[in-house]
């Protein structure tokens, strides 16, 4: 399976079925990102910030994340503005880059 030709399925549905079945760690590989910051944390385990040329313009950013539950591993967009693990992590809690979240658990 070719990252770039799945991402450019017309069909949603399909193109999330190409996603999961290429997997993460192959769509960033395929598609040449680059990691901008890393960070592990006693709460959350290990961030990685990406950049992947997604052929839309600019490049998008990428929070990388591995779930300690069930060992998976997540890709979530974050917005291009954000330059650190942090500031994508604080995006995600609160939708914005500059105010730090750190939370003592996670659930």
């Amino acid at each position: 399976l070719d990252a770039r030709r799945i991402l450019q399925l017309p069909n949603v549905d399909q193109r999330r079925e190409g996603i999961r079945r290429i997997g993460a760690t192959r769509i960033v590989q395929q598609l040449g990102g680059k990691v901008m910051d890393t960070e592990t944390r006693a709460v959350g385990g290990q961030y990685e910030l990406l950049e992947i040329e997604m052929n839309h313009g600019d490049p998008w950013k990428f929070l990388r994340m591995r779930n300690q539950s069930i060992s998976a591993i997540n890709l979530e967009a974050v917005p291009r503005e954000c330059e650190t693990v942090q500031q994508a992590i604080n995006w995600r809690a609160r939708q914005n880059v500059r105010e730090d979240w750190c939370p003592s658990q996670l659930t």
